[in-house]
C-alpha cells in the first residue's frame, strides 16, 4: 500500500492510545481509494495487534469519521469555488458576443472551437442542403401514417423532461403537424429527441444530404445519436447542460439559443439532473441571486445555420416560429463525456 498524504511516521500506538493524527491517516487513506484491508495491513506493520487493525474505520469512530470527511469535503468545495470563480471572471472579461463564422474550416472548427470548448454559430452552412426540405408539410407527407409520442402537459412543469418523461401521447405524425401548424404559440407539446424520431427513417432519406458538415461529421454514423425536433412557436428547451458535445442545426423556422459557460454552474442553481432551477428569460433574482453575475450568450438561429453547443454548456432554446431543429452528435473527434456517447472508429 502507498500511504496517502496523511501518513504517520514511525509505529502505530495501540488502538485506545491513537492519537488523532493516527485517525486522520486512516481516514485520509480512505477516502482516497486505498482498501481497508492494506489499511490494516499497514497498521500491523507499523506495529498495531492483528485483531485490532482488522477494521481501522472502527478505531477511528464514527463522530471522528464524520469530522474528518465533511474537513475533507469543506476544503475540496473551497478549492473548487476557487477555480470556478476564477474561470467565470475570465469568463465574463471575453464579453457577451457569440462568436460566428462562415465557411469555417474542419481544421478551425476542431482547433478553435471544439477542443478549446467554445461555442460557436456557423450561419448558413446547411442552406442549399436537401436537409432544409424536410419541412413539417413534407415530413407529414412522407411519415404521416407514424404514430409518434408527443411530450405534453410542458406548462405544468417547470423542468419538462425531469418531470415529465414518460408523461406523452400518442398520435399519427400527420395529425401532430397539424397540432403544430394550427396551435399558435404555445409549449404545451413537443417532439423531442426523446422519441428518436429518426429511427423510423429506415431508407436514411432524411439525412441524405448532410455533405455540409462532411468536414466536421463521420459522415459513415450519420444516425448514431442524431435527433430530429419538431414543435410550434413557443416551445422551449429550459436551462439545462449535455454531457456531450452538439451540433444544433436549424433546419425550418427560427429559434433563439441562449449559451452559458459551464464554468458558471455554481451560478446557476442546477437542482435536477442536468437542469437549471432558473428561467433564464426571466430570472427571479431574488430567489435565485447568483444568477444575475453570469454571463450569457444569444444568438437566432434561422434555417441553413448551425450551433455547436460545447460539452456541459449551459444553453436554452426558444422556437420563435414553427421550428424544425436536427441535432448530431457524430464528430470526427472522440465524444466521450457521458452517457450518450459517440467515438469514430
Amino acid at each position: 500500500m502507498t500511504p496517502g498524504a496523511g501518513t504517520h511516521a514511525g509505529n502505530a500506538p495501540a488502538a485506545a492510545e491513537l492519537s488523532d493524527q493516527w485517525k486522520r491517516w486512516i481516514v485520509d487513506n480512505a477516502v482516497a481509494g486505498v482498501s481497508v484491508a492494506d489499511i490494516g495491513t499497514e497498521l500491523v506493520r507499523r506495529g498495531l495487534p492483528p485483531e485490532q487493525a482488522a477494521d481501522p474505520l472502527r478505531l477511528v469512530g464514527t463522530d471522528f469519521l464524520v469530522e474528518q470527511v465533511l474537513r475533507r469535503e469543506r476544503a475540496l468545495r473551497r478549492k473548487y469555488e476557487q477555480l470556478l470563480g476564477d474561470l467565470s471572471k475570465l469568463d465574463a472579461l471575453s464579453g457577451t458576443e457569440l462568436p460566428e463564422r462562415h465557411d469555417l474550416s474542419g481544421e478551425e472548427f476542431f482547433d478553435s472551437f471544439y477542443l478549446r470548448n467554445r461555442p460557436v454559430v456557423l450561419r448558413g452552412i446547411a442552406a442549399g442542403s436537401g436537409l432544409l426540405d424536410w419541412s413539417p408539410a413534407a415530413l407529414r407527407e412522407q411519415f404521416g401514417t407514424l404514430e409518434v409520442q408527443v411530450q405534453t402537459g410542458r406548462r405544468a412543469e417547470p423542468i419538462w423532461d425531469v418531470f415529465l418523461r414518460g408523461k406523452t401521447s400518442t398520435m399519427s405524425l400527420a395529425d401532430y403537424v397539424d397540432l403544430v401548424l394550427s396551435a399558435g404559440e404555445t409549449n404545451e407539446f413537443y417532439l423531442t429527441a426523446n422519441e428518436n424520431f429518426l429511427a423510423h427513417d429506415h431508407d436514411q432519406r432524411i439525412l441524405a444530404d448532410v455533405a455540409f458538415a462532411d468536414a466536421l461529421l463521420d459522415v459513415d454514423h450519420r444516425y448514431q445519436g442524431t435527433n430530429l425536433w419538431l414543435g410550434p412557436a413557443g416551445t422551449i428547451s429550459p436551462l439545462h447542460r449535455d454531457r456531450v458535445n452538439v451540433l444544433n442545426v436549424q433546419t425550418f423556422g427560427s429559434k433563439r439559443i441562449t449559451l452559458i459557460d459551464s464554468c458558471q454552474l455554481p451560478r446557476v442553481y442546477n437542482e435536477q439532473s442536468y437542469y437549471s432551477m432558473v428561467d433564464v428569460e426571466r430570472p427571479d433574482l431574488e430567489r435565485f441571486p447568483d444568477f444575475a453575475a453570469v454571463t450569457v450568450r444569444s444568438a437566432v438561429l434561422q434555417p441553413g445555420d448551425a450551433v455547436f453547443i460545447p460539452v456541459n454548456w449551459w444553453h436554452h432554446l426558444r422556437a420563435l416560429q414553427v421550428s424544425v431543429s436536427i441535432t448530431f452528435i457524430n464528430f470526427r473527434l472522440d465524444n466521450i463525456f457521458g452517457n450518450r456517447t459517440f467515438e469514430p472508429d
